[in-house]
């Protein structure tokens, strides 16, 4: 888990994810996919990513709720990553 994160229902942010580290020289992301695990209002809007970040755009979501969202990427080189993190979902009084 990367971490949990905080954001208001009405806000659309985009939250990165730096593969650089892990990836070996040589390799890129070729493709990236976020997912949102059943549960809450929240919803991914769009999925980029450069050769070594991963970036996923989210909307929604219902004050009170705590949202898993799983980035998976693929390399050139045949990886599969998976990394996890939360949206804790929060009205801003």
């Amino acid at each position: 888990m990367l971490a949990t994160m905080t954001k208001a229902p009405a806000e659309v942010l985009d939250y990165d994810v730096d593969f650089g580290r892990w990836l070996p020289d040589g390799d890129s992301i070729t493709s990236a996919v976020a997912v949102v695990a059943p549960g809450t209002a929240v919803a991914v809007t769009l999925t980029e990513h450069s050769d070594t970040t991963a970036k996923t755009w989210v909307s929604g979501g219902a004050d009170g709720q705590t949202a898993h969202i799983t980035l998976t990427i693929t390399t050139m080189g045949g990886r599969t990553k998976e990394v996890c993190f939360r949206l804790r979902i929060k009205e801003c009084h």
